[in-house]
């Protein structure tokens, strides 16, 4: 299953896939735990057949209840596990921070240094087809104000895999919210390992920039070219890590264009957390206020599952 010097062409779902078996199989201190990891293979099939290749130690379905769940995680992380837990979807964050950022995010700060909990949190989140309003949220903004936490996004297959891979490298909580409406693109993609830091210019443009991150990142790199049929040209930075922000690369884009959208995954509470950050770095260069787009649905718009409307989206 080495595939770490070969690209492999597959779903989105697939890397992450690949990704989780290339840490079981490398990793003897690894576990995947989750709501339906094991005998269905993962909500999204991004867990397929590792039930069957790593055995029921190693791959664990637990009972409907996040909580447990993480608070299981914290404690096998503390003991020297390196478990990977998959939440089913952004809804279930709520109900989530007070571990995340008391006991989870915190614990090397309390511990002085000496405690790092290697835990890597998997969540669908954003905007997909025939989702309904709870599932089509985003936590981005309220995760990236949890200070301790590492807050990933990726957009195609090679950032899923790598992010992850990544991810497992490490000695501190990392949550890589998947954006659902991408779990189905193709892309390229190895089984390396990359790091967690830094935004990426996936397009160049001198008149505004958007700042995205997930499935956003598409339906940006979408409204770009559109906006240069009708004369506008429009940079796009793919953010990839929401926490910490790449705040040197969002500097320069706005000292080249001087206007700024943040586009959101999803209706994203907590946005304002990204865009306060992003004002302080380049408030000289703004020529125009900034501004939030949710590039699922405004929030005045009634948010029911229309799927005429969705059909003529997606």
């Amino acid at each position: 299953m080495n595939q770490s010097a070969h690209p492999t062409r597959g779903t989105l779902a697939a890397a992450v896939a690949a990704a989780q078996a290339s840490i079981l199989e490398t990793q003897p201190k690894a576990v995947l735990l989750g709501e339906c990891v094991g005998r269905m293979g993962g909500a999204w099939g991004t867990s397929q057949g590792l039930a069957e290749t790593f055995g029921p130690n190693r791959v664990m379905d637990l009972p409907l209840t996040e909580g447990g769940m993480l608070g299981y995680a914290i404690g096998m992380a503390m003991g020297g596990a390196r478990p990977i837990v998959e939440i089913s979807g952004p809804d279930r964050i709520p109900a989530l921070m007070a571990q995340l950022q008391l006991e989870l995010a915190s614990m090397q700060q309390r511990s002085h240094g000496e405690l790092g909990l290697p835990l890597i949190l998997r969540v669908p989140s954003g905007a997909s087809y025939g989702r309904g309003p709870y599932l089509q949220s985003s936590p981005a903004g309220t995760l990236s104000s949890i200070e301790g936490l590492i807050v990933a996004s990726p957009a195609s297959p090679a950032d899923a895999a790598s992010m992850l891979l990544g991810a497992s490298q490490l000695q501190q909580p990392v949550v890589i919210l998947e954006p659902a409406g991408l779990y189905g693109a193709q892309g390229a993609y190895t089984l390396e390992a990359g790091e967690l830091k830094g935004a990426q210019r996936v397009r160049e443009g001198s008149d505004v920039t958007i700042l995205a991150w997930g499935g956003a990142v598409v339906q940006a790199l979408s409204a770009a070219e559109t906006c240069w049929q009708e004369g506008f040209d429009v940079e796009v930075i793919d953010l990839r890590v929401l926490q910490p922000l790449d705040l040197d690369t969002i500097g320069a884009t706005l000292a080249r264009t001087g206007r700024v959208v943040l586009a959101t995954d999803g209706v994203c509470p907590g946005s304002d957390n990204l865009l306060s950050q992003v004002t302080q770095q380049a408030f000289l260069h703004l020529e125009a206020p900034p501004k939030t787009v949710s590039l699922s649905s405004p929030a005045d718009v009634d948010f029911l599952i229309q799927t005429a409307l969705e059909s003529a989206n997606y």
